[in-house]
């Protein structure tokens, strides 16, 4: 039985999104982009206006729909946190994007094996730190090493160096291996004591 015609179209969109990336609104081609390989870096901090901010919110709902259960947590709004999305666009798409924040309570992590990390300092650190909160691809991107000059891209326009840079917590299977990639020895993450759930050695 074939599904209602509204809900196929949306099952498209939906899966078009997954694939291909988010159409850009209208408004976004007044921004400067920063060239990223043969794609384009698109920053949505606080000088952009709210308007504009708020039209990322169907690509930050790709992304949620792919991994609903590790929250994005991100609305536009301005505040101390200072978030910054940058966003990855090639023409008239938008097909990944790294959302930072300022936060504290981060941990200092190691890993012990390909899974499992430990904790190597006996308090978090509570100075504000730049939070990667999360970093998604459409899945035509993927697999080739773009994830990868995303971050960096965005760290350096922060500008932060990339080893002080905390993870927000939990990850997912594919996030756990790009931050294994990225960070191969220590680095630092921030989560309660369920996101460290089955990533500490002890549990």
């Amino acid at each position: 039985m074939q599904g209602l015609p509204g809900d196929e179209d949306k099952h498209r969109k939906i899966h078009e999104h997954f694939e291909h990336g988010v159409p850009l609104h209208k408004g976004i081609e007044t921004l400067p982009r920063i060239p990223l390989r043969d794609c384009e870096l698109i920053v949505i901090d606080s000088e952009v206006p709210f308007y504009i901010r708020k039209r990322f919110y169907e690509l930050l709902a790709a992304a949620y729909r792919e991994m609903p259960y590790y929250p994005i947590g991100y609305d536009g709004t301005v505040d101390e946190s200072q978030q910054t999305l940058f966003v990855l666009a090639q023409a008239d798409r938008a097909v990944g994007f790294a959302l930072f924040s300022l936060d504290s309570g981060c941990w200092r992590l190691r890993w012990v094996n390909e899974d499992k990390v430990e904790i190597i300092q006996e308090s978090p650190d509570m100075d504000s730190r730049w939070k990667l909160g999360r970093i998604w691809l459409a899945k035509r991107f993927r697999r080739r090493g773009l994830g990868r000059e995303l971050l960096l891209k965005a760290t350096e326009l922060i500008p932060v160096n990339l080893e002080e840079i905390c993870i927000e917590l939990p990850l997912t299977p594919d996030g756990k291996s790009f931050i294994r990639r990225v960070f191969p020895d220590m680095w630092y993450g921030r989560g309660d004591r369920d996101a460290f759930e089955g990533l500490l050695e002890s549990s």
